[in-house]
């Protein structure tokens, strides 16, 4: 078995090299061979301005795949948006409300679905039109997905239906939901009026990144970073391809000068000084209400799951308090070393094993 897994490995390093040879070019290899022996994007080193003087303080998109998940064995609870439970089941407070998991069988009810009487282990789409009529909207997500693919924002104005802003009969309706395998159900997130304000359309989160300390025995948060929509978006990620980004002082909530925009799927552009796209809201400057006590809450989980090393929890400010919309076990590493390389930071390189 040793010999088989070292050879698929050195094969799945061959084709790695080979595509970022193809991605660079024959000119730029012999000019700078270090990006694609180490397997930088041209997206990466372009945004977080990597340069052979100071590569050797960033990891990789390959470094940091080939290391992927960084949670191993327990990579489950942060991967699966069914699992976050888990994590936060004495914080139900800190959740929006589960409805439904949706698979071939049909719905199943989960902890949040209201009973009347009539519910059972397995229900079929008129249960969630049912729901619909009461809650008038809900969010429909994979359990495992990235950068808002997939979101669906299910609707009931008056008497009509639709999902994403597209009407639909309450035929459409069913078959859509029925269909939607490895889904789940939850409430839709009322964010806080700042949010709303800068843009309705999406739930917009602040993505809190936290990696273990060895030395204090306590999750640190390494990175944060706002996202907003733009241009009638119903998801808030960069990488949706309509969306806004902007780096967030961990120390005090308040949003930083530098960030990232990509509208109509034309790419990541870092910005200084960021105004929203669509309302030319200043965004530098903006304080985040209720940052500080958020951070101290989500730090306080994170340590309580410290069979975990790296996690990012995705926030969103309500008139409340918050709500962890879900977790991941990782983050873009473009966009989290934006603001400086990943490898200055001894946390970090003893998570990589760098």
């Amino acid at each position: 078995m040793g010999i088989l897994r070292k050879t698929a490995n050195t094969v799945r390093g061959f084709f790695a090299f080979a595509e970022s040879f193809k991605e660079w070019g024959l000119v730029d290899y012999l000019k700078d061979p270090w990006k694609v022996h180490r397997g930088f994007t041209k997206e990466m080193v372009e945004l977080c301005g990597i340069n052979r003087s100071n590569q050797k303080e960033f990891i990789s998109d390959r470094e940091h795949n080939s290391r992927w998940p960084f949670n191993r064995p327990y990579h489950g609870a942060v991967s699966d948006k069914l699992a976050l439970i888990r994590i936060l089941h004495q914080y139900k407070e800190c959740m929006p409300k589960y409805y439904f998991f949706i698979d071939k069988h049909g719905l199943l009810p989960l902890w949040d679905c209201p009973d009347d009487g009539s519910l059972s282990t397995r229900m079929d789409a008129d249960a969630f039109v049912k729901l619909l009529d009461r809650e008038k909207i809900l969010v429909i997500k994979p359990t495992h997905s990235e950068v808002g693919i997939g979101v669906m924002v299910a609707q009931k104005k008056g008497e009509i239906y639709s999902i994403n802003n597209e009407e639909y009969t309450i035929a459409e309706m069913k078959e859509c939901i029925g269909q939607a395998y490895n889904n789940i159900v939850t409430e839709y997130v009322i964010q806080h009026d700042y949010a709303r304000k800068i843009c309705p359309t999406s739930l917009n989160t602040i993505r809190m990144l936290g990696v273990w300390n060895s030395e204090t025995k306590q999750f640190d948060i390494i990175r944060s970073f706002h996202r907003f929509g733009c241009n009638g978006n119903v998801v808030d990620n960069v990488g949706s391809g309509n969306g806004v980004l902007v780096y967030v002082n961990t120390e005090t909530g308040i949003l930083e000068r530098d960030g990232l925009i990509n509208t109509k799927k034309e790419g990541d552009r870092r910005v200084d000084h960021i105004i929203h796209p669509d309302n030319n809201i200043k965004l530098t400057g903006l304080v985040i209400p209720g940052y500080l006590d958020m951070k101290e809450k989500v730090l306080k989980i994170m340590n309580e799951n410290s069979y975990l090393r790296y996690i990012g929890f995705d926030v969103a400010i309500t008139d409340d308090g918050f709500r962890i919309i879900e977790a991941n076990g990782s983050s873009t590493p473009t966009v989290a070393q934006v603001r400086g390389g990943f490898l200055k930071d001894k946390r970090m390189r003893e998570l990589f094993n760098l």
